[in-house]
């Protein structure tokens, strides 16, 4: 018993740092590991990795009244609808 116990605690940890390698969380996916086990495992196994989060283009700028991105040669937020000087 207390063999089993020690292999399911050990995927719970395994999942955790796996998961946590691609970008999930690996506190929710130890909980899961402890609750499943190998299959936990597995499935965390085969998940994709996640993408982060895509720089801004260089040619958008955040907008100085509502820090909205838009075009460098904006002259007319289209979020907030102000006027803006245009970079280029």
């Amino acid at each position: 018993m207390f063999v089993a116990i020690m292999i399911w605690l050990v995927c719970g940890i395994f999942a955790a740092s796996i998961a946590q390698t691609k970008g999930y969380s690996g506190c929710l996916w130890a909980i899961i590991g402890f609750m499943f086990g190998p299959l936990a495992m597995i499935g965390v196994g085969l998940m994709e990795k996640k993408e982060a989060p895509a720089e801004p283009a260089d040619d958008l700028r955040a907008c100085p009244f509502c820090s909205e991105m838009i075009k460098v040669t904006a002259i007319k937020c289209r979020h907030c609808g102000s006027e803006v000087t245009p970079l280029r």
